[in-house]
């Protein structure tokens, strides 16, 4: 028996709840099938969901913090081409219940094989905790600031570990 054991807080299901996908041909909208025989390269792929977020249990069952900043991601993958990408992203800016109207497009040129299509609620804000810091410089302890730390504008591990190298160095 295999189980997964994530890092982080995960809410429960029933707070992300996703319309099924549907096709955009022309003016007309149609559930998405299984597989599309008469798909050519040529045509760019249009598909639409309703998503309906409740905001506030998410940050809760998560012990986030009540402004944590979340976002809504679209994110595809092409076992045929191999390319993946980010087909749409929404800041959820409502307090309480939020309710979004995805419409993505995918390039047909970069897609083959199996299309998985996601979306996903993220926790993309951070703030830097320079706390420690702080006291560190308080009590005449030199200390340098890396990472999020430094910069809490995006998350980016490799700037982290490159700049915990580099630092690493000097030492």
């Amino acid at each position: 028996m295999t189980r997964v054991a994530y890092p982080y807080l995960r809410p429960h299901p029933e707070t992300v709840e996703p319309s099924p996908w549907t096709l955009v041909l022309g003016d007309e909208t149609v559930a998405l099938p299984d597989a599309l025989d008469t798909w050519d390269y040529n045509l760019d792929l249009r598909l639409r969901r309703s998503i309906r977020v409740d905001v506030e249990a998410i940050r809760a069952q998560c012990r986030l913090p009540g402004d944590a900043v979340l976002d809504v991601c679209v994110v595809w993958r092409s076992s045929g081409s191999g390319l993946f990408g980010r087909a749409a992203a929404e800041r959820l800016t409502a307090v309480g219940v939020a309710e979004l109207d995805l419409d993505v497009l995918i390039p047909g040129a970069s897609v083959g094989g199996v299309l998985d299509v996601d979306t996903v609620v993220l926790c993309t804000g951070q703030e830097p905790n320079r706390g420690l810091h702080a006291e560190l410089e308080r009590r005449g302890v030199a200390a340098r600031l890396i990472g999020g730390a430094h910069v809490a504008s995006e998350l980016d591990a490799k700037r982290a570990i490159d700049e915990a190298t580099r630092l690493a160095v000097t030492i």
